[in-house]
Formats: structure tokens, C-alpha cells, sequence
């Protein structure tokens, strides 16, 4: 610990700060991100005026009136990166609110790391990832189940606008089984 720093109240900053940006979230999902113990969370977390807006899920009692204004997510799908400060701020188990556990390895690696993510309206429906050869971007994407001719046309355009955004030439978009590297894995706990 840094000299003169108080421990409770770093502890309860950053636990404001992870509020901000992954709440709603549970006790759990701050323990698991920050390395705290459950009972450093609680604490943490008490330090600060919350709601619980249901299943344990906690939200500062500020950003309440903005959370229930929220609209439901279009559907048209969003492209996250790897390793996106999202889909990486849960463990296993908090991430349950954007993708089914049937189809979670196929969108974090065997050691954790969050790989792209293809979301429509807040859920995964697959992964996605990219490389560049001569001056071309080679997009392989899995998707976790087939999709309707408009929303792969969407997917393919929002890949389109990466390749751009990249100063790629062109666009190649591959189906493939997964797009998970094949690399041993180390398994870390997950709690």
C-alpha cells in the first residue's frame, strides 16, 4: 500500500468508479474484478447510496431515473473488439446478461480473455475476429446461430466500416467454427 493511503476509502472509490461504468452490477462481479474479498466489496458498495433494480444487481441511486428512461437496444448489431472493457468487467457468471453460458467459450478463450463480440440489442449472438494480408482485411466470424439475410448483411457492413476505419482496401468475411485461438489454454479460477 502506498504510504498514508487509506485502504476502505481507495477501496470505495473504486467501487464507485466500477458502479459508473458496469453498473448495474452485483457485489460479486465488483470482488471478481477488482480482487477484493466479498466482504471488501460489501463495504465498498455501502459506502455509496445504491438501488438494487432486481437479482442482486446494484446501481448509484443518481443514475436511477436515467436507467429506467433507458429504451431497449435496436436491432442492429454492434461490433465489440477483444478484449472490450465490457464483456471483460463480469465474471463467468455475471455475464449471463449478454450471453448464454451454451456459447460462452466461444466468445472468451480458455484463458479468459474476451474475444470480439457481435451484439444485437445488448446480447451475443457471435464472435468475431480479424487479421490483415496485402492490404485486406480477413474477418472470420462465428456466428451462434444462422442469420437472417438482413442482419448478415448488417454484420458484413459494420465489419465493412472496421476495414475502413483500419485503411484496409477490402473485406473478406470467412464462417468458421469458432474464432477462438488454437493455443493450450491456461485455465485460471474464475472466481
Amino acid at each position: 500500500p502506498a504510504a498514508g493511503a487509506d485502504r476502505a476509502a481507495a477501496q470505495a472509490w473504486l467501487a464507485g468508479a466500477y458502479l459508473r461504468v458496469f453498473g448495474p452490477a452485483r457485489a460479486d462481479d465488483l470482488a471478481w474484478w477488482a480482487a477484493f474479498t466479498r466482504a471488501e466489496a460489501g463495504a465498498a458498495l455501502a459506502a455509496h447510496e445504491t438501488v438494487d433494480v432486481g437479482a442482486g444487481l446494484l446501481l448509484h441511486a443518481t443514475d436511477l431515473p436515467d436507467f429506467e428512461a433507458a429504451q431497449p437496444l435496436p436491432d442492429d448489431p454492434v461490433l465489440d473488439p477483444k478484449w472490450d472493457a465490457w464483456t471483460m468487467g463480469y465474471p463467468l457468471e455475471g455475464r449471463a446478461r449478454f450471453v448464454d453460458r451454451e456459447v460462452h467459450d466461444r466468445l472468451f478463450d480458455g484463458d479468459g480473455n474476451g474475444l470480439g463480440a457481435v451484439l444485437v440489442a445488448g446480447r451475443a449472438v457471435g464472435a468475431w475476429g480479424h487479421r490483415g494480408v496485402s492490404g485486406r482485411m480477413e474477418a472470420d466470424l462465428d456466428l451462434f446461430d444462422r442469420p437472417t439475410p438482413r442482419l448478415r448483411e448488417a454484420i458484413e457492413s459494420r465489419l465493412g466500416a472496421v476495414a475502413a476505419f483500419l485503411g484496409y482496401r477490402e473485406l473478406r468475411v470467412r464462417d468458421v467454427p469458432t474464432v477462438v485461438p488454437d493455443r493450450p489454454r491456461i485455465r485460471r479460477p474464475l472466481a
